[in-house]
């Protein structure tokens, strides 16, 4: 008698001949979470997707799509943006808007470019016999920022010369900046003033020189850009606030992979080799200081919580944000082991998961651990030789509910990596590798942990429709020593019903028998010839809890 207690997945690794008891040679579409043979539901279409559409996102109830490999950062709810790279040769912030639209900004706040002028009457009456010799002569410079329509403001422009006035004298301050490009936003300006650099000495006034260097700025005007000149007679007692931007910088202009770390307030990303960060709670400012130069090309940056896993053309590498940055961003660990990231062409090519990153290597999928240690998921399942025919540098992927889902230009498939937080207590405990028949371009787990699609125009919820997909599932080749046939078979149905096949494992892999089963009793097989070896083969809908093929009708009759 072949027993099969249990369904597993496949082993494309391992021959037939040497596959465990309840492995399968054909796992398509079924769900072997529990053990049992179970269908998935159909796919449930969720909104349509332009057939160029590479790249999708879920916030809410809205579906977005772009055309090209686009990274997302979910950022802080009260800044109803998201931040993403990819759609144009630099970073953006998208701001939620009515009906699911979105307005796009270019992120950061760029440096005013020029230098203003200024000039003063008072400047010019040093040393004439009109200038009273009891007034104090003190120098001062000016510097321009920009504000966008959040409110961030820039790194200062140049400074002006320093001019020696008086307290309270007029300074007409010309060749104010332009407004930058529009995708900035940008709608003001906002001019500051040294404080006093020089006093008079006991003998009267002394003119300030270029060498003296404001110690600090403060704020005297804000003006709608376009402004070409601006009359300052503002007294000291009156300045506004500090200058706080003085070491601001707007993000790299060729930025990719942007992600949020979670609780830090802070954005990474990465151009060629370097690692990128925002500052706190300051999406906009990306300080030189916090810069990471790494020794390979870097291909992906995801993150998890405040872990920040980078892949490379070399070693991987992890980074421990829960600190913060305080002089210079550091690495936890270089994962002391090279093993690149080969994934091209797709956004969705490494994925965080509660237990590290998943990326894509020569070998099969890698797993980097937050402690820096790394595991190849696929080992037991893919030589490297097996793994080079799916296409490996073709995957995306996502995490779902326990599985890693990932799809190549060859072939789609479902692993299962925490059958213990998702599976029942009767559920089979081995991971599962399983087929799909869909081939998503972009596949991603959303917001409220549902696998969404996107393929043949449209954006597509997994396991959600009305109906019940049909699954494939072959066994293992089972035998019964050459003496005899199989001549019955029995499956222990929970639901539904289920199409069986008897398949001939010989050279020739033909269907020698088949017939629907919708109950728990024996049914007869006919004449099946002689054959060495035989596979069972299950088609349905049905929920199979157990199978057997005997030789003996009674037997299964009577004590199975």
């Amino acid at each position: 008698m072949a027993r099969f207690l249990e369904f597993h997945g496949i082993f494309p690794r391992i021959t037939e001949d040497n596959l465990p008891t309840n492995s399968a040679t054909v796992a398509n579409d079924v769900n072997l979470r529990s053990g049992r043979l179970e269908p998935w539901r159909e796919r449930l279409a969720l909104a349509e997707a332009p057939e160029s559409a590479l790249t999708m996102h879920q916030h809410g109830c809205c579906y977005y799509t772009w055309d090209t490999c686009v990274s997302v950062a979910e950022y802080l709810p009260d800044y109803n943006s998201m931040f993403i790279t990819g759609r144009k040769g630099y970073p953006e912030r998208a701001v939620f808007g009515d009906n699911c639209s979105l307005t796009y900004y270019r992120l950061g706040v760029p440096k005013p470019a020029g230098t203003p002028s200024v000039s003063s009457v008072s400047e010019n009456a040093i040393g004439r016999s009109e200038v009273n010799d009891q007034r104090t002569m003190t120098g001062r410079s000016y510097c321009v920022t920009y504000v966008n329509v959040f409110g961030e403001e820039s790194a200062p422009g140049n400074p002006s010369r320093v001019i020696s006035v008086c307290d309270g004298d007029t300074v007409v301050i010309t060749g104010l900046p332009s407004a930058p490009s529009s995708e900035y936003g940008v709608n003001y300006i906002r001019i500051y003033r040294s404080a006093s650099v020089m006093n008079s000495d006991s003998g009267g006034t002394k003119r300030a020189t270029e060498n003296d260097t404001p110690a600090s700025w403060f704020m005297i005007a804000e003006l709608p850009v376009g402004t070409e000149s601006y009359a300052d007679s503002t007294k000291e007692l009156d300045l506004g606030w500090a200058l706080q931007t003085d070491d601001y910088r707007e993000p790299p202009a060729e930025l990719r992979q942007m992600t949020y770390l979670r609780g830090t307030g802070v954005l990474a990303g990465v151009t060629t080799n370097m690692v990128h960060f925002s500052e706190p709670y300051q999406p906009w400012n990306w300080m030189r200081k916090s810069d990471l130069t790494l020794p390979y090309n870097i291909v992906h940056a995801v993150s998890f919580g405040a872990y920040l896993y980078v892949t490379t053309t070399g070693n991987p590498y992890v980074i421990d944000m829960t600190k913060g940055c305080q002089e210079q961003c550091a690495l936890v660990d270089d994962v002391n082991i090279s093993l690149p990231d080969i994934a091209c062409g797709y956004a969705h090519s490494a994925v965080a998961t509660p237990f590290g990153c998943v990326y894509v290597s020569k070998d099969g999928l890698a797993l980097i651990k937050p402690d820096a240690q790394v595991d190849l998921l696929t080992k037991a399942y893919f030589s490297t030789e097996d793994w080079a025919k799916i296409r490996p540098e073709t995957i995306r992927l996502t995490y779902w509910r326990g599985y890693i889902v990932f799809v190549s230009d060859k072939a789609s498939f479902m692993l299962e990596v925490d059958p213990s937080l998702y599976g029942d207590d009767t559920g089979a405990k081995a991971g599962n590798l399983t087929t799909f028949s869909d081939s998503p371009v972009d596949l991603i787990d959303s917001a409220n942990d549902e696998l969404l699609m996107m393929d043949s125009g449209f954006i597509w919820q997994w396991n959600a429709g009305n109906t019940w997909r049909r699954y494939h599932w072959e066994s293992r080749p089972f035998d019964f020593n050459g003496l005899s046939s199989p001549n019955s078979v029995k499956l222990i149905l929970r639901k539904g019903s289920t199409y069986f096949t008897i398949i001939s494992a010989d050279t020739d892999q033909q269907q020698l028998w088949g017939g629907v089963i919708t109950d728990s009793r024996p049914h007869r097989i006919g004449r099946l010839g002689r054959h060495w070896f035989y596979k069972l083969g299950l088609d349905g809908t049905g929920v199979v809890e157990s199978a057997y093929i005997n030789n003996s009708y009674g037997e299964l009759n009577g004590k199975v």
